[in-house]
């Protein structure tokens, strides 16, 4: 199977470009509202630490300090060259010499894109990005993490405590989320979210006609994500981030890419935020934050809630 990344519109990838706790009605069925949405089968949910992302492609992110969002490299970054890409179980891009098309600098990050380039989607003062992080790494196989900087905290958003100290188990039951494209092409202002299992962890080698290989750092989930769904994150039932939707396997390149039928019936590759610690722990301590971790009480239970009364900034969420 080859993989797409969910990203950007201009590289024909399944790379995902195009996001606490989570609640709502979780239901398979397709179609909403005479429209289908990006999460496959996905319906409407609440997450406040989940924001759109708005910039060169459509994205997802999530909230892990006031001011600080996670999301994946690929949706701040440009690639070598567009179309689908494969991963191998070490972690390395697979170039089939006997397909019918080559497609040069798929899967190979090019250059991060300017900061200004992104910003943070809200009903009244959206937050600007001034600065981008990235994970190490020369292609979105080895690594598909980022952190964005903004100059304010996201209005009446919540952070999303992490996973940071141990990975995902298959057969675990996970929430994907995410800000998606509607099958029309136009990015959805109302978050969706659907149950999901993982089914794979990396390193694990490919299996004819029974699963495709992921890479170290990544785990598999049942479908899901889609285009606009890149860079959100999926839930543990702790609530806690645990993974950073990255790509998606389409089992037949017959079909249009970029079409919501790319992603019915293929497994979502997540970057697993546990692979990550390192990078997150290091850049948010740069930044004077500390990650909330699962399981540890919500760091700012005791802070007024946006729009809420307090003495000094310092006692609201907002810090306002």
């Amino acid at each position: 199977m080859t993989w797409l990344g969910f990203a950007r519109m201009s590289a024909l990838v399944a790379a995902l470009v195009t996001q606490g706790c989570v609640s709502g009605d979780y239901g398979d069925a397709a179609n909403l509202a005479g429209r289908q949405s990006a999460i496959v089968g996905g319906q409407p949910v609440v997450n406040t630490a989940a924001v759109r992302i708005v910039g060169d492609g459509l994205c997802t992110g999530t909230l892990v300090a006031p001011d600080v969002v996670l999301t994946a490299k690929h949706c701040v970054s440009t690639f070598k060259g567009g179309g689908p890409f494969e991963c191998d179980e070490n972690g390395e891009l697979y170039v089939d010499p006997n397909a019918p098309v080559v497609y040069v600098g798929a899967g190979e990050f090019d250059e991060v894109l300017p900061a200004e380039t992104f910003s943070i989607a809200s009903p009244t003062y959206g937050s600007h990005v001034v600065e981008i992080f990235v994970s190490a790494g020369d292609t979105i196989c080895e690594s598909d993490t980022a952190l964005l900087l903004l100059d304010r905290p996201v209005d009446d958003g919540a952070i999303a405590p992490l996973r940071l100290d141990h990975p995902v188990e298959v057969g675990e039951t996970l929430i994907a989320v995410g800000y998606g494209q509607y099958e029309g092409g136009d990015q959805s202002e109302d978050l969706r979210g659907r149950s999901v299992t993982v089914v794979g962890i990396g390193p694990e080698a490919a299996v004819p006609d029974v699963s495709d290989a992921v890479a170290p750092g990544f785990f598999s989930t049942t479908e899901g994500p889609c285009r606009g769904d890149s860079g959100s994150a999926t839930f543990a039932a702790t609530g806690a981030a645990v993974g950073v939707a990255s790509s998606v396997g389409r089992p037949d390149l017959e079909t249009p890419t970029g079409t919501y039928e790319d992603c019915v019936g293929s497994r979502a590759n997540y970057a697993g935020t546990q692979t990550q610690a390192a990078f997150i722990e290091t850049t948010l301590a740069s930044l004077g934050e500390t990650p909330w971790r699962e399981g540890d009480p919500d760091p700012r239970a005791d802070l007024a809630l946006f729009d809420d009364p307090c003495d000094v900034d310092a006692d609201c969420q907002s810090n306002v």
